[in-house]
């Protein structure tokens, strides 16, 4: 399963024959994502499609130095599953 990046859309794909999945974010300043939206077609819905977006946008994230946002429900709740990861998130004001 192969995660393009798409830098001037500002999301990350996943196309499959069956169908795609996408995470969409949007760079704030001081080096944040506002990781918005993750979509997954119905056809490939429980074969890790979302999985391997959130891994890839947060490999991103932290090769690059970014904190994120999860304004996803999707990206909340794999964080909840995945708290190693939380060092990334911004904290609330």
């Amino acid at each position: 399963m192969t995660v393009d990046h798409d830098l001037s859309h500002h999301r990350f794909t996943i196309r499959l024959p069956e169908g795609t999945g996408v995470l969409s974010y949007e760079p704030l300043g001081d080096r944040v994502l506002d990781l918005r939206h993750t979509v997954v077609e119905p056809a490939v819905r429980s074969k890790g499609v979302a999985d391997a977006l959130v891994h890839a946008a947060l490999a991103y994230a932290r090769e690059e130095g970014f904190r994120i946002i999860p304004a996803c429900p999707y990206v909340r709740v794999w964080l909840a599953r995945h708290p190693r990861d939380a060092d990334l998130v911004v904290a609330p004001d």
